[in-house]
């Protein structure tokens, strides 16, 4: 696999070959260089064009997640929130659970304990 440095698209060298954007020779160079842009959308673009490109996609990552570079006290704080919050609704729903009333007589109690188990009475 091949992963674009500028847009970070993925390739396969199969697809690189059949749509005739990387040729068989060019492969050893392709793996020697550390970056390498993609052939279809990077390649031609100059020093500021890809970096203007990286940024985007970068701020573009962020913002779908709601938060910014940077601002881990954001994210710590919904966290923090969200934990306290599913607390409050754990306690609520284990208050509104029915303890059984231990001073009452089981509603099985006149049954013997075949009875209990689901055998019919003889």
């Amino acid at each position: 696999m091949y992963i674009c440095d500028v847009c970070n698209r993925t390739y396969l060298w199969q697809c690189l070959l059949k749509t005739s954007c990387c040729n068989a020779t060019e492969r050893e160079a392709i793996d020697a260089n550390d970056s390498w842009a993609c052939p279809g959308a990077c390649i031609n673009l100059n020093q500021n064009e890809k970096k203007s490109r990286s940024t985007f996609r970068k701020e573009r990552l962020w913002k779908s997640h709601g938060t910014q570079p940077g601002s881990q006290k954001n994210y710590k704080t919904r966290v923090k929130a969200s934990i306290e919050a599913c607390k409050q609704s754990l306690n609520k729903f284990e208050e509104h659970i029915a303890a059984p009333d231990l001073s009452q007589p089981a509603p099985d109690e006149h049954l013997n304990d075949l009875q209990k188990q689901g055998f019919s009475a003889i």
